[in-house]
């Protein structure tokens, strides 16, 4: 496995961007010309482009899959086009994805395509995938900031995200529209034929200060019949439990190697 950093020009946001990303080598020298999977794999709000390669087995975990993973960054933007700020949201479901697709030779399979997030990044995971779910084949979220609004007024959060931050991303009066709203998403997402079919796996510990909104959502997305698999252990919002996570889920997408 190669493992790289570096920053790629983005039209997007109008600047260079950090990027990480984990290239199975060895496979595409044995089978030049074969497009490999990819997973994009987001960082929550306190991280960056570097902090799942720095602080979980992810190289380890994902040679068996013969699997490219891009780690981007995007500040603390809640894959979001902020309302005055950068426009992340379009930079991760669009613009990232043709440029990787054209410097790494990745599959453009929708199958082949898969995203996934811990903390923020969870949410970003599911927000690309139920907004554009004809781009992926599957997703995985760790202690993923399901509710919203109610994450962001959270004293745990309030106290790393001030006010002036959530503004940047969402506003004056902090106004979660059904673009960014989770619940308003899948109640549409539910209405599509990939709802019943693409997998999902969302993990959370059950000392984690958004567990309960987690339990919470689990209920909705089951209500609304989407393939949701769920799991919970002990374990608080950190990378012991999301080092756990990533290995789980790989194992839950791939079963097949």
């Amino acid at each position: 496995m190669a493992l790289l950093k570096g920053c790629i020009k983005s039209e997007v946001l109008h600047m260079d961007t950090d990027l990480c990303v984990i290239l199975p080598h060895d496979r595409i020298r044995k089978r030049p010309g074969k497009p490999v999977r990819v997973l994009y794999l987001l960082h929550g709000l306190s991280g960056n482009f570097l902090e799942w390669s720095r602080y979980t087995a992810l190289e380890r975990y994902t040679r068996e899959y013969e699997l490219c993973v891009v780690m981007p960054s995007v500040q603390r933007s809640f894959y979001t086009d902020m309302k005055y700020g950068l426009p992340y949201y379009t930079f991760i479901s669009d613009e990232l994805p043709r440029l990787m697709k054209a410097m790494f030779g990745i599959s453009a399979d929708p199958k082949d395509t898969f995203i996934a997030g811990c903390s923020m990044g969870g949410y970003g995971a599911l927000k690309m995938l139920m907004r554009n779910p004809e781009n992926y084949g599957g997703a995985a979220v760790f202690s993923a900031a399901v509710d919203i609004k109610r994450s962001l007024l959270s004293e745990e959060i309030a106290k790393i995200f001030p006010y002036p931050d959530v503004k940047g991303v969402y506003g004056e009066n902090i106004e979660i529209g059904p673009d960014d709203d989770l619940y308003a998403i899948a109640e549409q997402y539910a209405k599509l034929p990939q709802a019943k079919t693409t997998p999902i796996y969302a993990s959370c510990g059950t000392e984690d200060f958004l567990y309960p909104y987690n339990v919470e959502f689990r209920k909705k997305m089951e209500e609304l019949g989407i393939n949701y698999h769920y799991e919970e252990w002990p374990g608080v919002h950190g990378w012991d439990f999301w080092d756990t996570s990533i290995d789980k889920a790989l194992q839950y997408l791939f079963p097949n190697g």
